[in-house]
């Protein structure tokens, strides 16, 4: 508090001669006026009543000067008071205004900052929709890709049983005896029919029996003789 009270009477100090002129010379110079005319009074009428009167007419003349140096130095103080006051009001109107516009640029910041986190917040929302549908769609394809392979998988599976020959099979079925007589008593004749699940030809067939076989004839059911004779 000291440093600034002393740092304001020094500049009302320095303000002092201001106020009178342009330097110092301007202070000085209504001293230098009363002493001048303390001469020539003691000059004018005489110096044995100056002798007389000059303790009273020195106070006096440094009585005044001293009030109106004590008043005019007040006023400067008063007018550096004034003037910081001026200052202060004029720095805390700037700061106001400067707090003011910082106030409405930080609004408007936030305001923009507020829209651009509405807008990611949408698109967040869009992309994980779209990241979903693309879960789904994949999903999907997954799913008719694992039951189209398993249908690739059958069809081969189908076409390789298909590919691949049937084994041969016969049934041999006995149909009946014929007996041609008494002169044929020793010979019998019999018949069977080979049922085949494949066509063969030509036909090869190897017969065997307990006794001897004077003849062999095959036919085709259906279709005329194809082979016949002893055998």
């Amino acid at each position: 508090m000291a440093a600034q009270i002393t740092h304001l009477l020094a500049r009302a100090l320095g303000a002092l001669p201001t106020s009178l002129g342009s330097n110092w010379l301007g202070l000085v110079f209504p001293l230098l006026v009363f002493l001048l005319t303390q001469i020539v009074t003691g000059f004018v009428r005489g110096w044995s009543k100056m002798r007389s009167h000059w303790k009273d007419n020195l106070i006096l003349g440094f009585t005044v000067a001293s009030v109106a140096w004590t008043a005019l130095f007040l006023w400067c103080v008063i007018l550096a008071i004034g003037d910081d006051h001026s200052k202060l009001v004029s720095k805390i109107r700037e700061l106001h205004n400067e707090t003011a516009q910082a106030a409405k640029s930080i609004g408007a910041e936030r305001q923009v900052l507020a829209t651009q986190i509405e807008s990611l917040r949408a698109q967040r929302i869009t992309l994980e929709q779209q990241c979903a549908v693309k879960d789904g769609i994949a999903q999907t394809l997954q799913n008719q890709n694992r039951d189209q392979q398993s249908t690739i998988n059958d069809c081969l599976s189908q076409a390789m049983k298909l590919l691949t020959p049937e084994a041969f099979r016969q049934t041999i079925l006995y149909l009946d005896d014929l007996h041609p007589g008494p002169q044929s008593a020793a010979m019998k004749t019999a018949r069977f029919l080979i049922l085949t699940n494949k066509t063969i030809t030509p036909l090869r067939m190897a017969i065997g029996c307990d006794s001897s076989v004077a003849e062999l004839n095959a036919w085709i059911v259906g279709s005329g003789i194809l082979g016949g004779g002893p055998s």
